[in-house]
C-alpha cells in the first residue's frame, strides 16, 4: 500500500512554527553566552567533581578537560553543545514528523507549547540536561532494521542519566517506544534493551542519592572562576549541590497553596487535550491508557523533589510526541490519520500559539505567539508588548 501523501498545510505550520522557534531559541542561547552564561542553563552543566564526587559532576569534569586541552572557552563550549543539541532535536523531530507523513493529530501535538516552543517562551527552562534524555529518543524514528538504535539508545541514555539524574525518569517511556519500534519482529533484542534502560534508570537514580549533596561547594566553583567565569554562575545549581533538600523546600512550600496547584492542574490538562485526541480512536484503549499511566507516573517523583514543574510536563509531553511519533513510523496506525474536524484543529491551534508554560511551577504564562510578537516589537520599534 503506498504512503499517505504529506498534508501541505500540516508541513507548512510545522515548518513554520519551528523555524520561528529554532531562531528564538539560539538568539536566546546566544544571548545568555554573551552575557555571562546563567547559573542554571549553564551552570549546571558545569557541576563538576571538585569539591568531591557528587551526581552531575561527570558533566562538568568533562567540559573542563576538553576546555583545558583545546583552549576554547567553558561558556562558548558549553553553549556549543546546547546549540548543537537544539538543533539536532529540532531537525530530528521534523524529520520522524515526515516520515510519519505528519496527520492533523501529530501536528496538533508537535505545535504545543509543552514541547520545542516552551524553549523559546522561557529560556529559563531551556537548555538544561534533559536535552540529553530526549537524544535518547532519536535512534528510534528512522525506518530500518534497528541494529544501530539498539545499541545507541542505551549508549545515548547512559550518557544522559550520568549528566543528570531526572533523565533516568525517562525510562519508562524510553522503554514503551522500544516496544513500539520493534513490535513482534525482535522479541530478544526488545527485552535486552528494556532491561538494560531500566538498569541504567535505577542504578543512575542510586548514584544520584548516595552522591546527592557536598559538605560544599567552594572548589567546585573555583575550578570556574579560575578559568575566567563570574562567581554568579555558582549562583544555581551549583549552590545545590551542598544543600538539595532544603534550596528545594522553601519554594515547593510556596507551591503547595491552593491557586498555584489549581492553576498548574488546569493549564496542564489544557495541553494534554492534543494527545486525547490523538489517542481518541485508538484500538485496544485499555492498553494505551496503562501506557500513559506507565509514562506519566514516572515523571511523578520529580514533582515533589524541585519546583520545575513546567519542565517535568514538558519531559512527559516530549515524551508522548516521540511515542507518537513512533506508532505513525512503525505501525499502521490508521486511526491517526483520521482528520481533525475543523473547529477543533483550530481552536487547538489557538491555544496552543497563545499559552505558555513557566518552568516555574507549570503556572500559565504568555504563549509563542505573543512572545515571538513581543520580541518583534522590541526589535523593531524599541517598544515592548509584555510586561
Amino acid at each position: 500500500m503506498a504512503a499517505p501523501a504529506w498534508p501541505a498545510r500540516n508541513v507548512a505550520i510545522l515548518g513554520f512554527v519551528f523555524s520561528v522557534a529554532l531562531a528564538v531559541v539560539l538568539w536566546r542561547l546566544n544571548w545568555l553566552i554573551g552575557n555571562g552564561g546563567g547559573p542554571f542553563t549553564q551552570g549546571d552543566w558545569l557541576v563538576n567533581l571538585q569539591s568531591g564526587l557528587v551526581r552531575r559532576g561527570v558533566a562538568g569534569e568533562v567540559f573542563l578537560a576538553v576546555s583545558d586541552a583545546t583552549g576554547i572557552g567553558l561558556l562558548p563550549l558549553v553553549g556549543g553543545v546546547q546549540a548543537v543539541l537544539v538543533v539536532a532535536i529540532f531537525a530530528m523531530i521534523f524529520h520522524g514528523a515526515l516520515l510519519a507523513r505528519l496527520p492533523d493529530r501529530l501536528l496538533l501535538i508537535l505545535v504545543s507549547p509543552l514541547l520545542v516552543t516552551f524553549w523559546a517562551i522561557d529560556s529559563v527552562g531551556a537548555f538544561r540536561k534533559e536535552l540529553l534524555g530526549l537524544l535518547a529518543f532519536l535512534p528510534l524514528l528512522p525506518q530500518g532494521r534497528g541494529r544501530v538504535a539498539a545499541w545507541l539508545v542505551p549508549v545515548l541514555f547512559a550518557v544522559a542519566v550520568a549528566a543528570h539524574e531526572a533523565n533516568a525518569f525517562f525510562a519508562p517511556a524510553l522503554c514503551v517506544g522500544v516496544m513500539i519500534r520493534f513490535g513482534a519482529e525482535a522479541p530478544e533484542r526488545r527485552m535486552r534493551m528494556v532491561a538494560v534502560i531500566l538498569a541504567i534508570g535505577v542504578l543512575g537514580f542510586g548514584f544520584a542519592i548516595q552522591y546527592r549533596s557536598l559538605p560544599d561547594t567552594v572548589a567546585m566553583c573555583v575550578a570556574l572562576t579560575a578559568r575566567g567565569l563570574s562567581p554568579e554562575i555558582c549562583g544555581g545549581a551549583i549552590d545545590w549541590m551542598d544543600d538539595p533538600a532544603g534550596s528545594a523546600r522553601g519554594p515547593l512550600r510556596n507551591l503547595l497553596d491552593r491557586y498555584s496547584q489549581t492553576a498548574a492542574a488546569l493549564v496542564f490538562g489544557a495541553l494534554l487535550v492534543p494527545v486525547a485526541l490523538a489517542y481518541r480512536h485508538a484500538p485496544k484503549t485499555r492498553l494505551w491508557l496503562a501506557a500513559g499511566a506507565v509514562v506519566f507516573a514516572g515523571f511523578l517523583p520529580l514533582y515533589a523533589v524541585a519546583v520545575d514543574w513546567g519542565r517535568w510536563m514538558s519531559m512527559f509531553m516530549f515524551s508522548a510526541a516521540f511515542l507518537t511519533m513512533l506508532l505513525a513510523i512503525h505501525t499502521e496506525a490508521g486511526w491517526l490519520r483520521r482528520p481533525v474536524p475543523p473547529m477543533v484543529f483550530g481552536a487547538v491551534l489557538v491555544m496552543s500559539g497563545g499559552l505558555g508554560v513557566y518552568h516555574y511551577g507549570g503556572l500559565p504564562m504568555p504563549g509563542f505567539v505573543p512572545v515571538v510578537a513581543d520580541i518583534a516589537a522590541r526589535k523593531l520599534v524599541g517598544v515592548g508588548l509584555l510586561p
